[in-house]
């Protein structure tokens, strides 16, 4: 796909992001350019246009809409048969006409909107002005998506998917980070790969799938698919934010990439005729405040991690309670000052939840005034707990928490917003909080004086708060086992390790199995971990240490995996330094 405001030849070969539900994966055809039928739209008037395909050769012609916010792509990489794509130049198209008819495993065009710079072929620049490329750092619940579509089962086999594109480059030429594919509908197809793991965020519940694909170099990304449980034919400002974190925790992405492209359409095997978009939109809000994560939050959704050794001692704690002072207050006479607050906005989303945890993010709204800085005062619901957050600086005293912004996020101009985030521990099903604090004051606008008030305060007894000490804990770590497990042999398997984040005493990694020339019933591989580090949890498979000496087999659905194909699994651990990859065997 190449998306510019013109026609763009496309000489990079392209993977199969899907498959019919009865097929697997397929490499696809090198797409060649079809000039267009009718009238080419042109960026200042973005004009009706009609695009099709009847000579008998694929085509990727493109037309800029709403005024060259965005650009319609007709594109037909994988077909040669007749199909006709219309606009009237706002953000929509209608597929006026089709002849698909795919056989094979890929589909055979996507037509669809494009906003940013996509990484495949071609020098185009950034249609959006919206802030694309965007930094992964400062995607925050700002940047959101609405989406109206109008499809029907006898329009054939397709999906009805987002294909965004995550990349370590802001303008890169081939894909080697993420390709976030977004289900709302699907008719006779499935995602590449399989599911790795299911989650709900901003709401939605998600089957999530994966599978690594390669480029025409011999590179790979990783081809991940959130597929709506729910399917819909229409999204309204559909956050990014909760599906970015949640690649990250899986392992997928890393927050120093970028997005750099969004796009809306239908994967078409067969017909097509009759789908169309009526309306599209995408906003960073202007989002570009680099996010810095005060803590990694953690998500697994399979994880079972048994660890023989380290053994830790903590010394019992020594507690001293002050003696008891009573103090009775002079008579104070006082007359409160009129307290004025401007309308403002606080609010709390849940982004994903699982057995005894959850993330959260609050947004902060200024009002007809900005904020210099801000500080954001509520009440934890019954039982839940903070174990850290990332974007503020928070504090805790049993249910109250306290959160100031951070260096970089304080100022927030009239009617603009900011968002932090936080990992939580829970005993049940947790609600957002509705009730805050602004800077001290409750949201909305008011002002009161409260009458002169004589008070003689009573005895107050006052005893300091107990000072628990307790000595730092000591871990003693049985003398590692050294092993190395045999190499994969007679083509079985093979399985690379990759180092997807660190920070200062921790880190997480990916681990990828790959088959042999002949499939996969299940899968087993060992490793040993560098001096200093440790596994504290695991996703995706069933892991077992003794000492350095890691062993992760395969968890029940995930175990099989095609000739050439290729699953993955991650874990989180602690470190003493840099953490550099380290071979894997597999068996």
């Amino acid at each position: 796909m190449n998306f510019s405001l013109i026609k763009l030849h496309m000489p990079k070969l392209k993977l199969s992001k899907v498959f019919l539900a009865s097929a697997a994966l397929a490499v696809t055809a090198v797409p060649v350019i079809l000039a267009e039928s009718a009238t080419v739209a042109s960026a200042a008037t973005s004009a009706a246009a009609t695009f099709c395909n009847t000579s008998g050769t694929a085509n990727n012609n493109t037309a800029p809409l709403a005024g060259g916010q965005y650009v319609l792509s007709v594109d037909e990489w994988d077909s040669t048969a007749a199909i006709c794509v219309s606009t009237d130049g706002g953000a929509d198209f209608k597929v006026a006409s089709s002849a698909i008819a795919q056989p094979g495993y890929t589909p055979g065009v996507y037509p669809d909107i494009i906003a940013g710079r996509h990484p495949f072929g071609g020098s185009p620049a950034s249609e959006n002005p919206d802030g694309l490329p965007l930094a992964v750092s400062a995607i925050n619940s700002g940047v959101v998506t609405s989406w109206s579509t109008t499809e029907n089962s006898t329009d054939g086999t397709y999906d009805v998917a987002y294909d965004n594109w995550f990349d370590p480059s802001s303008a890169p030429t081939l894909p080697t980070g993420e390709e976030m594919m977004i289900w709302l509908n699907h008719n006779g197809a499935q995602p590449a790969g399989s599911v790795v793991a299911t989650a709900t965020l901003d709401g939605i519940p998600f089957n999530i799938w994966a599978s690594q694909m390669t480029n025409s170099s011999g590179g790979h990304w990783e081809d991940v698919s959130f597929v709506m449980a729910n399917t819909t034919s229409s999204v309204t400002n559909l956050q990014l934010a909760p599906l970015v974190q949640e690649s990250i925790k899986l392992g997928y992405m890393q927050s120093s990439w970028y997005l750099d492209a969004i796009e809306a359409g239908f994967e078409i095997w067969q017909n097509g005729t009759g789908l169309a978009t009526n309306s599209f939109s995408f906003s960073t809000n202007g989002a570009g405040a680099p996010t810095t994560t005060t803590a990694a939050p953690t998500t697994t959704t399979q994880a079972v991690t048994t660890t023989t050794a380290p053994t830790t001692t903590t010394t019992a704690p020594t507690t001293t309670t002050a003696a008891p002072v009573t103090t009775t207050a002079a008579p104070t006479t006082t007359t409160a000052a009129p307290v004025t607050t401007s309308s403002c906005g606080v609010t709390m989303t849940i982004g994903s939840q699982w057995a005894g945890g959850f993330t959260a993010t609050v947004t902060v709204t200024a009002g007809s005034s900005p904020l210099s800085s801000w500080n954001v005062g509520f009440n934890l619901p019954a039982g839940a707990a903070i174990t850290n957050a990332w974007n503020a600086q928070t504090s805790t005293s049993g249910s109250s928490v306290t959160a100031t912004n951070e260096s970089y996020n304080g100022s927030v101009s009239a009617g603009q917003s900011a968002s932090f985030g936080f990992q939580g521990t829970d005993t049940g099903t947790v609600s957002p909080v509705t009730s805050f604090t602004l800077n001290g004051q409750p949201c909305g606008t008011t002002s009161t004086t409260t009458p002169p008030t004589t008070t003689t305060a009573a005895p107050t007894t006052t005893t300091a708060a107990p000072v628990t000490t307790t000595a730092a804990p000591t871990t003693t770590t049985a003398a590692p086992v050294t092993t190395t497990a045999a190499p994969a042999t007679n083509g079985t398997c093979s399985a690379t390790m990759t180092i997807t984040n660190q920070w200062a005493g921790g880190f997480t990694a990916t681990v990828t199995v790959t088959a042999g020339s002949s499939p996969l019933s299940s899968w087993n591989t060992g490793f040993n971990l560098p001096a200093g580090a440790a596994i504290t949890n695991a996703w995706n498979a069933q892991t077992s240490t003794s000492g350095s000496s890691v062993t992760a087999a395969n968890e029940s659905y995930n175990g099989s995996v095609s000739a050439g194909q290729s699953a993955s699994f991650g874990f989180q651990g602690t470190d003493t330094g840099t953490v550099s990859p380290v071979s894997v065997s597999c068996s």
